[in-house]
């Protein structure tokens, strides 16, 4: 559930700066790519530590 959560969050801000920028020429949306990219650099580590504990045992 935490995943998809994840990954919709990211399209949505994804998305939503994307077509703020492309509509109005302009940056409407204020938010950096680095704040967009968190929900992914996020489940990245989920899949790195499942991974890690699933080895490790």
């Amino acid at each position: 559930m935490i995943r998809l959560t994840l990954l919709t969050s990211f399209l949505y801000l994804l998305i939503n700066k994307i077509s703020g920028e492309l509509e109005n020429s302009e940056v409407a949306n204020q938010n950096t790519y680095s704040f967009i990219f968190t929900p992914i650099w996020i489940l990245l580590f989920l899949w790195c530590a499942q991974i890690c504990r699933a080895t490790s045992s």
